[in-house]
């Protein structure tokens, strides 16, 4: 015969067979152990290392020195908030797309440079909505080319698969 039961960590009624059952499913039954045997370390004085909450400045117990919030809801938040001020404040612009910095930045650079065209065959995007535009290295990197804008072109997928690591020189003969 079920019984109703309370779940001792989330207090929803549920209803088993077993009297002595604590919890209504197995996220609950592994907060609840995870919880008891935090105690029972925090008793036996195993677990005093007693840190304070970067999110919400709760206290709380851990064995762990890495650890900094009391719980993943306050790390998640502590994330969201940070990375919220971070995007106001302008630093994923200054890092990836202001002109002189970053990859992203370069990157923008050479195809407005190159005026969106493959520099190889002379397709862009406007007229062939299939092509993909990429970044090539003049200069392989297999063979010390820097990724500066000098040593960088605009290359459609289809050119620039073909080309390898090859010179620009080496592939004129060959063609």
């Amino acid at each position: 015969m079920k019984k109703e039961l309370i779940c001792i960590v989330c207090e929803k009624k549920f209803y088993s067979t077993y009297k002595n059952k604590k919890c209504c499913d197995e996220v609950c039954k592994f907060k609840y152990y995870t919880l008891k045997y935090k105690e029972k370390r925090r008793s036996l004085g195993l677990l005093n290392n007693k840190k304070v909450c970067n999110y919400c400045g709760n206290e709380f117990f851990t064995d762990n020195k890495v650890i900094n919030y009391c719980s993943d809801n306050c790390r998640k938040n502590f994330k969201i908030q940070y990375y919220t001020e971070k995007c106001n404040s302008g630093y994923f612009y200054e890092k990836f797309f202001k002109k002189g910095e970053g990859y992203l930045g370069l990157r923008f650079r050479v195809l407005k440079r190159d005026n969106f065209r493959c520099q190889y065959c002379g397709r862009n995007p406007r007229n062939d909505k299939d092509i993909i535009l990429e970044i090539d290295h003049i200069i392989p990197r297999k063979l010390k080319g820097q990724n500066n804008i000098n040593n960088l072109i605009t290359s459609c997928l289809e050119c620039n698969q073909g080309k390898g690591d090859v010179l620009l020189e080496q592939r004129k003969l060959t063609r």
